[in-house]
């Protein structure tokens, strides 16, 4: 059995989006760690409403990324999360290591494999996101699978570092 077919381990990590939920897949190798999000600080005034905040963690400020519905009315931010998953920015760079994506319960264990994956012709781009994300079906579940590098550009664009 080639490596193809035993599949690539990703976490599943549920969403909620104009389409419906889905599952977002992040590679397992792209993930640093998973951790509770009760320590969370608010993003900086004007921050875009996809940022959920700020993480504390080893000396840095991870920005978190919230990338379904459900914000907050009063505060027109996303609701609170009870898990973030940090990741490890695709090129490394030094003024932005690190992102954590928001997750609403924990995320599950997953291997994908080209038999379990299906284009979705039905899946519309959420609008708003300034980052892409290819629309899927793992096993006929809705699922997006996220663009790293995207999202490193925008959280950049937004911090003000591009």
């Amino acid at each position: 059995m080639n490596r193809v077919e035993r599949g690539l381990p990703v976490l599943l990590l549920p969403t909620v989006s104009a389409a419906g939920p889905r599952d977002l897949m992040v590679p397992v190798a792209a993930v640093e760690q998973i951790l509770s999000a009760a320590s969370l600080e608010p993003p900086t005034p004007g921050a875009p409403d996809w940022l959920a905040g700020l993480l504390p963690w080893r000396g840095l400020r991870v920005p978190v990324v919230c990338l379904g519905q459900g914000a907050d009315p009063a505060a027109g931010r996303p609701a609170a999360r009870p898990y973030v998953v940090l990741c490890r920015a695709p090129t490394g760079a030094p003024v932005l290591p690190y992102f954590a994506l928001a997750s609403p319960s924990l995320p599950r264990l997953e291997r994908v494999t080209p038999r379990t994956l299906s284009p979705d012709p039905a899946a519309v781009e959420a609008p708003g996101r300034p980052f892409s994300v290819v629309a899927l079906r793992h096993q006929g579940q809705p699922a997006v699978l996220l663009d790293p590098d995207a999202l490193q550009r925008a959280l950049l664009a937004a911090s003000g570092l591009s």
